[in-house]
């Protein structure tokens, strides 16, 4: 487990960053990394969404393919429906 506390260089170039909104990545073979922000402490995710993209760790399209399979499949059921 590795701990990253990097507000002292957000604040230097006046970046705030609201803890509660804040998702985070690591890209390789890291298990677990903590994230540490004032006071709130966030967990490394395996995949997250940002712009509409879904990036996982090893920056593989899997997890987005997947979600778009779905995502159209769902509508062609719907306009099936309206048939």
């Amino acid at each position: 487990m590795t701990m990253i506390t990097p507000i002292r260089e957000l604040e230097a170039i006046g970046m705030v960053v609201n803890a509660t909104k804040t998702e985070v990545v690591i890209l390789g073979n890291e298990d677990t990394v903590i994230l540490v922000i004032g006071q709130d402490k966030i967990q490394s995710m395996k995949e997250m969404k940002a712009l509409g993209v879904i990036l996982d760790n090893k920056l593989s399209w899997m997890p987005h393919v997947e979600a778009l399979k779905k995502r159209i499949l769902r509508n062609m059921n719907g306009i099936r429906i309206i048939r």
